[in-house]
């Protein structure tokens, strides 16, 4: 969160804060300029809005970060709107600054529960304002104070989860002195409305509010239960998942194969993607087989809904019914597993068979049924087939994985329960940090067992009781931690691996169901709940171990995901100690496999902020500094972790993987083998034993050179050409103008000359280089014939079949990666907004002759052949780095300095500032950097667009060397995407 700080720390030099005021005000309501965002001064209309990264939540925190006092009039608060601002709620007492929050009883909607929670924080005051007999009240409106400044938000948003994060909503975020007619005419009326004598002070209304709330609601129960049950005419569509699951289904099925795997998380439309592929499969019979007969019921529902009652008939087998000769017949695994059952039915009765929840497969019961029948195809469908016993559900289904839903995905389709993460410090025992081996005395201390339970009652729960979920690092650990769990009043219980299946079963019933001293309020476990066990009404999930896997964090988050009635979120505490495998946290949050530290630091800062719908992630200041210091420390480049994803994602597949594969499985980005090891066959050749095949040297350098150089995809050309020489098309110029095409470029004769001449070997910085990599050709130029296939690339592809297989695979991964993330070009350039590009890409992909060394480039350089000048900004300096003063004004607005030793009449600025005829046409490109070095990572910025020099260069001195520059006042031609700007321009740690 923000420092609190005096309107005036962020104020140009020289402005007031009325001056800055009068200018934003200008600039929002008559220029529509977005220069000089000082300060937070400038009025703003705040949506929730995924694309821009923008939520009404995000705008509240912040405010509350900096304000000095807050009110808060609103006319529905519930919990899931309270709690992604406990924290801030928390910082806020702690600084003692106050705040009051004025809801009513209108329509009985506001929670009783979210208004306790609020009235418990000391420094909140809580009324309640009657409503009854009166005129509506519908206020959404915000304010916070500093000094002499007032700050609102307006508009739609109710204390909501969805207000707060999905809705359509529009708010405007104004600013006034204390002094204005708008902010006295505001707090007047907060002030007549909160002294208003039906708003009476919570603790004197709350009970009562609560019994006519919970009497209305039964009132309305009765009414719907009384109504006819609705009629859906319409059946239902599937969403992008279930469309895309369905696509490869129908593939697998189409090339012969006879079995295939779903993996998606419970609640996320599983039983729905079926009834769809069913639908496009046209299956003669079908069978579906879970191990429930409510479950049985409720799928043929859904089959009912989505394939008609026309034309099929549909039937139970199970819970006392043999309807066994229908269509579609759904049935239990108990009752099929029967033999009187199972005996008098066909083996081949049924074209197609989907087993529900198949991570049980390998149980008695169901190798009976799978050994009994022949279908067509049998379809598999499972949130974990990793199991712990070690049955190999990816081999039962021949490793064909007809799709698997990543969690931000389901996310982002609205198909999971909402979270709220709260990553909290681990307690100093003894003056002790836990750390990753820290003794088992400090896992189990009082002190730890406090703090667990004050955060775990602070941060709450969705529904009238917790139903919790713990996962701690060692058996032991889970034993002793739920005695005293027990000894502190809670009803608690440990299982292990060695409990019996039905003392699992009773754990879980009470923990659902029971009542008094039959109830469970948590269940510790090591891992034992991590994989197949369905709970849906788990609304809290305490995590009290070291994050080792980010599969594995995954897995156990997603244990409170599914979706049930009375839970509007799950909360999940992550008690972070001081252990070396932090940085794993953000990759597994953001569900990003790069693996890129900047990347980690970027999502830890800003992206988590903005994670997919009504969900939220918060982390308190300490834990955020292990986390930084953790990605400070780790090797993300290390053998071990790409060996390690690459065994799992084999495990997986049954087989190599191939290159796409990384990236369609959700595994680890495939670049990282090109970064560590100069190609993905030279990882095979030294890791994986199975791989015999061997290339020349020249071979394998090519493919690391091609890998190396172009493999993560920015460009396609270079794949384009690469597989017309594949294919011995003899006119490859041709071909990539026509390749090109299919993505609407029409490549320049610069464009050509650099793919020749990356291709050809002769984008180099040095001829030392070039001749270093003198085998590295796969293009020469015949005066005749144009561009052909050179010699060297012709030997090779002539001694070894597995090399051609090798380069395809790599062209194919290039093409896929340009379509996944480079293909929006920016302004007819070959670069996209917000990607990151180092030196060496800017060169290639601006269309530059030669690769030009860093130093020479410095902070911009001109080519002249393209009339392009890179401006590459580190945005904060190392230490001992020359202190260019580089500043942004706004989103749309930086100031930057020339090259040391620069007068404003150089040839530098005539470039800069467009100031003769031959450079009219120059284009300035700005890539920032944070500039955190990192050990073996390439330095890389992001790309924010063209800039334009505004005005005349001003000269400079600078004061630590005496040296001259310029300033040059740049703007954007598109104003940095907010999150990007808040990553970049953050203070250091």
């Amino acid at each position: 969160m923000n420092e609190t700080m005096p309107i005036s720390a962020g104020l140009p030099a020289g402005m007031t804060t009325d001056a800055c005021l009068e200018a934003q005000l200008r600039s929002a309501f008559l220029t529509g300029e977005t220069d000089g965002e000082e300060a937070g001064l400038r009025p703003e209309f705040v949506i929730n809005d995924p694309d821009r990264r923008i939520k009404v939540l995000t705008v509240i925190e912040d405010e509350l970060a900096r304000c000095t006092s807050f009110d808060i009039s609103v006319a529905f608060v519930t919990m899931s709107g309270i709690e992604p601002l406990l924290p801030i709620f928390e910082e806020l007492r702690e600084r003692g600054v106050p705040g009051r929050v004025l809801t009513t009883d209108y329509l009985g909607f506001s929670d009783p529960a979210a208004m306790r929670k609020l009235a418990s924080i000391s420094n909140i005051e809580v009324r309640l304002y009657r409503t009854e007999g009166n005129r509506g009240f519908h206020t959404k409106g915000y304010i916070f104070n500093s000094g002499d400044v007032c700050r609102f938000l307006i508009g739609s948003s109710n204390l909501t989860g969805t207000a707060l994060a999905t809705n359509r909503e529009w708010n405007a975020r104004l600013v006034s002195k204390q002094t204005g007619a708008f902010a006295r005419a505001l707090q007047a009326e907060f002030r007549a409305l909160w002294d208003h004598p039906l708003s009476r002070p919570l603790h004197e209304v709350i009970d009562a509010y609560e019994a006519e709330r919970r009497a209305h609601m039964a009132a309305q129960i009765e009414v719907m239960r009384r109504l006819p049950l609705p009629v859906s005419p319409v059946r239902p569509e599937p969403n992008s998942m279930q469309r895309a699951f369905v696509e490869n289904l129908l593939r697998i099925a189409g090339s012969g194969e006879r079995r295939a795997l779903l993996i998606s998380a419970t609640g996320t439309g599983k039983t729905y993607a079926a009834a769809f592929a069913v639908r496009e499969l046209k299956p003669r019979r079908m069978l579906f087989v879970v191990h429930r007969e409510q479950i049985a019921r409720q799928a043929m529902a859904s089959f009912r809904r989505v394939l008609g009652e026309e034309e099929l008939t549909f039937g139970l087998l199970g819970g006392g019914q043999n309807e066994a000769g229908a269509d579609c017949v759904f049935a239990t695994m108990q009752t099929l597993a029967r033999e009187r059952v199972l005996g008098a039915l066909d083996p081949k009765a049924f074209d197609v068979i989907i087993i529900d929840e198949v991570h049980r497969a390998a149980a008695e019961s169901y190798r009976k049924i799978m050994a009994h029948f022949e279908p067509k195809l049998w379809f598999g469908m499972t949130a974990s087939p990793d199991r712990p016993d070690g049955a190999d559900i990816y081999a039962l289904f021949d490793h064909n994985i007809a799709y698997e839903i990543r969690l931000s995905t389901a996310l982002e389709e609205d198909l999971l329960c909402p979270f709220h993460y709260f990553g909290v410090k681990d307690v100093t025992v003894g003056g002790m940090m836990l750390e990753d081996l820290s003794d088992f005395r400090l896992l189990t201390a009082e002190e730890r067992v406090s703090n667990i339970l004050d955060r775990a009652q602070y941060f709450g729960w969705s529904g009238p009781r917790v139903k919790g979920l713990v996962f701690c690092s060692s058996t032991m650990e889970c034993i002793e931690l739920s005695k005293l769990f027990n000894e502190r009043g809670l009803m608690t219980v440990a299982l292990t691996g060695n409990d019996e299946q039905s003392l699992r079963e009773e754990a879980i019933y009470r923990l659902l169901h029971g009542v008094g001293d039959n109830r469970l309020d948590y269940i510790f476990t090591v891992d034992i709940f991590a994989e197949g066990v369905d709970i849906p009404e788990v609304n809290q999930v305490i995590m009290l171990r070291p994050t080792q896997s980010a599969i594995v964090f995954v897995q156990q988050l997603g244990r409170g995901l599914r979706k049930a009635p009375d839970k509007e979120f799950v909360v999940i505490l992550d008690f972070i100690g001081n252990y070396q495998s932090n940085f794993l946290i953000p990759v597994a949050l953001a569900d990003d496999r790069s693996y890129n530290k900047d990347n980690m630091r970027r999502a830890l800062a800003v992206d988590l902020r903005q994670i997919p719908g009504a969900s939220s992630v918060h982390f308190d200041p300490i834990v955020r500094k292990r986390i930084y210091e953790s990605i400070d420390r780790a090797s993300v480049s290390d053998t071990k972790l790409i060996r390690t994803s690459y065994e799992q994602l084999k495990a997986k597949l049954g087989r190599i993987p191939g290159l796409l594969d990384f990236d369609r499985f959700g595994s680890i980005d495939a670049v990282k083998f090109f970064e560590k090891f100069g190609s993905y066959y030279a990882f095979l050749e030294k890791y994986e034993k199975s791989f015999t095949t061997r290339l020349s040297t020249r071979a394998a350098g090519m493919l690391a050179f091609l890998s190396v150089k172009a493999g993560a995809g920015r460009r396609v050309s270079e794949a384009i050409v690469i597989r017309d020489l594949l294919a011995g098309r003899p006119d490859l110029e041709t071909g990539l103008r026509e390749g090109l095409a299919r993505y609407g470029i029409e490549p320049s004769a610069a464009h050509l000359s650099s793919v020749f001449g990356f291709l050809s070997n002769r984008f180099v910085k040095t001829a030392d280089e070039a001749k270093q990599r003198a085998g590295m050709v796969f293009v020469e130029y015949d005066a005749a014939l144009g561009w052909r296939m050179a010699a060297e690339l012709c030997e090779e592809l002539g001694r070894s079949a597995e090399f051609r297989t090798m380069l395809a695979e790599l062209a194919g991964f290039m093409v896929s990666r340009y379509e996944a993330r480079f293909s929006k070009r920016y302004a007819g350039t070959d670069l996209v907004l917000y990607e990151k590009y180092t030196y060496e890409d800017v060169c290639r992909l601006l269309n530059w002759p030669t690769n030009m060394n860093a130093q020479n480039i410095g902070g911009y350089f001109y080519e002249k052949t393209t009339k392009t000048m890179p401006v590459f900004v580190n945005y904060h300096k190392a230490e001992g780095a020359i202190a260019y003063e580089d500043r942004f004004v706004s989103p749309s607005h930086i100031v930057a300095l020339s090259k040391t030793k620069r007068r404003t009449t150089s040839a530098d600025a005539d470039h800069i500032y467009k100031r003769t005829p031959e450079d009219k046409d120059n284009r300035i490109l700005l890539f920032v950097r944070r500039n955190k070095e990192d050990k073996g990572e390439a330095k890389a910025f992001y790309f924010l667009g063209e800039v334009e020099a505004q005005g005349e260069p001003v000269p400079v001195t600078l004061p630590a060397t005496g040296d001259r520059a310029f300033e040059i006042d740049y703007r954007l031609d598109v104003p940095v995407r907010s999150d990007i700007y808040a990553y970049v321009t953050m203070a250091e740690d």
